[in-house]
């Protein structure tokens, strides 16, 4: 340790050090914060129903969305007005294809799935729209895939989308269009 009378009595070298010092804790107390506020905002965003996950990938980032959790409803449907595909969510293979998926019912079935007049004996499929045509869910549009879960004899539905549809998609939702371009940013932004 250098000792010095420059050092203690507020020499130009000493009230730099003091304040790199002062930087550092304080830059250190607003990382643990920050911490701190992400873990508490994960256990916020785990206990609300409808955000299941935010997976973040090189490009592009996506959104998993709960849209039905734990379904027993016979009443739930899925429709896309153009061509669609359905894989295996575990093998990626393709289970099914078609020019468009009129009205189709989804349920627990056997071991499997059954969507519309099909049944898969995988207990999760991925819906995606081969045409970029929303699908909708017991008549709300979504864009993006649809993913079907088993759970026992229920069935979750959940819509992954990229981040940017999302964020569109939910600023048509929250605020009118119309807006001035900075008021829709600040929207974007919270």
């Amino acid at each position: 340790m250098i000792r010095g009378p420059g050092l203690l009595q507020g020499s130009a070298r000493g009230r730099r050090a003091r304040r790199a010092v002062r930087v550092l804790l304080v830059v250190g107390a607003l990382g643990l914060v920050g911490g701190a506020f992400l873990v508490s905002c994960r256990q916020v965003f785990e206990r609300r129903p409808g955000v299941l996950e935010a997976i973040l990938y090189p490009t592009p980032p996506l959104v998993r969305v709960a849209l039905v959790r734990g379904s027993t409803a016979k009443d739930l449907v899925v429709a896309t007005s153009g061509a669609y595909e359905v894989t295996d969510s575990q093998t990626g293979r393709v289970l099914a294809r078609g020019p468009r998926l009129p009205l189709a019912g989804v349920s627990a079935s056997g071991v499997g799935l059954r969507l519309g007049g099909s049944r898969f004996a995988t207990s999760a499929v991925r819906v995606r729209s081969v045409a970029g045509k929303p699908f909708r869910v017991s008549g709300t549009a979504y864009q993006g895939d649809l993913l079907c879960f088993r759970e026992g004899e229920a069935v979750t539905l959940v819509n992954e989308l990229d981040v940017e549809e999302y964020v569109a998609g939910v600023l048509a939702a929250e605020m009118p269009l119309r807006f001035e371009d900075e008021a829709l940013k600040a929207q974007v932004v919270a």
